[in-house]
């Protein structure tokens, strides 16, 4: 494994001002890469500049950066990056151009990695977008967006799920290759008042912390993941590792907004972000844990935001004969679906309150 480094782009993290931010609904996109070509090959080796170069096509910046030995999570301007050893996992919101990095990224990872590097599969979705008009590059349409990664994959298949509000899904490579891969996103709107107030913050852009070595965004990110109770979220995988294990990563925006990453010893990764705006409020959680309790998740992720609707949705290669997550309580089922992809099994549940 490369040597790694914790980074804060202090300078960043002072000025940024989320005063005109609007789109909370992220693109997210997954590349794994084939190990058998090269006995060396490792994507925690790329530069950070490289990172920086590639991470300017789609207009985001890097944050802070943290690692342990399975991963680096990158918290970004706009959402997250997360590099494993042969996966890259790429997720931004607001008018972000994720599919423009395509080219740069595979010309880097051939330069800095291996020549003969073969992609082994790939995984892009997306919420429908508040306001898709705004959309720059070819995200505004996801019949360009599929056909923007079919430029770049073989076999490729898109997938639209949902009924008032859909959830696209692209898929192509060989999807029978990994074992236990799964990855559970909750994507929630309509935050309640109550909710979103404890994702605004009273410091204003420029402001500074009296000791140089303090950084106020995420000194109160850390807060906002405590006081929330969102730090317990990552209790849940059976055979979790130490809570010393366990490092996070939070970042409060002004005047408004919040992201976090948390890694554990397991390999798990744990994405937050959120976007409390009146009109428009937007939270989502994302994790790959597999195995442990998904509805525990699920419920402690609704009862901190308290959305008017919600979607789930799971894809697992695991052996999993049906997943439940019901809340019969407090909200209804809106739409459920279940589809075969490739090796993966595909659920969708869409819940609003009742």
């Amino acid at each position: 494994m490369p040597p790694t480094q914790t980074i804060f782009n202090h300078e960043l993290s002072t000025s940024l001002d989320s005063t005109h931010a609007f789109e909370g609904p992220e693109k997210l996109l997954e590349i794994w890469f084939n190990l058998t070509n090269t006995e060396s090959f490792d994507l925690r080796s790329i530069k950070y500049e490289s990172i920086v170069k590639i991470l300017n096509l789609v207009h985001c910046e890097v944050l802070s950066k943290i690692s342990n030995r399975e991963m680096d999570a990158y918290l970004l301007s706009e959402s997250s990056l997360f590099v494993f050893e042969n996966k890259i996992i790429l997720k931004t919101c607001g008018r972000t151009t994720l599919l423009s990095c395509l080219g740069l990224l595979f010309e880097t990872v051939k330069q800095e990695i291996g020549e003969f590097v073969q992609v082994q599969q790939v995984f892009y979705s997306r919420r429908s977008f508040f306001f898709p008009d705004q959309q720059l590059h070819v995200h505004s349409n996801w019949n360009e967006e599929v056909s923007v990664l079919d430029n770049y994959f073989e076999n490729g298949k898109s997938y639209i799920v949902g009924h008032n509000t859909n959830w696209h899904l692209y898929v192509a490579g060989d999807l029978s290759v990994p074992d236990h891969d799964s990855t559970l996103e909750i994507i929630m709107t309509k935050l309640s008042l109550g909710a979103s107030k404890k994702f605004y913050t009273s410091r204003l852009p420029g402001d500074l912390a009296g000791d140089a070595d303090h950084d106020l965004g995420h000194e109160s990110g850390q807060d906002v993941l405590n006081a929330t109770g969102l730090n317990s979220l990552f209790k849940h995988n059976k055979g979790q590792s130490p809570a010393s294990k366990e490092i996070h990563d939070g970042f409060a925006f002004t005047p408004c907004g919040f992201s976090s990453n948390s890694m554990s010893g397991a390999g798990n990764y744990y994405t937050i972000h959120v976007t409390p705006e009146p009109g428009w409020s937007y939270a989502s959680f994302e994790t790959n844990m597999n195995g442990g309790d998904y509805k525990e998740i699920i419920d402690k992720c609704i009862n901190v935001f308290e959305p008017g609707q919600f979607m789930v949705t799971f894809l697992t290669n695991s052996d999993v004969h049906k997943f439940e997550c019901c809340l019969e309580d407090d909200y209804k089922i809106h739409h459920k679906e279940e589809l075969d992809v490739g090796g993966y099994k595909l659920f969708f549940v869409e819940f609003v309150r009742a």
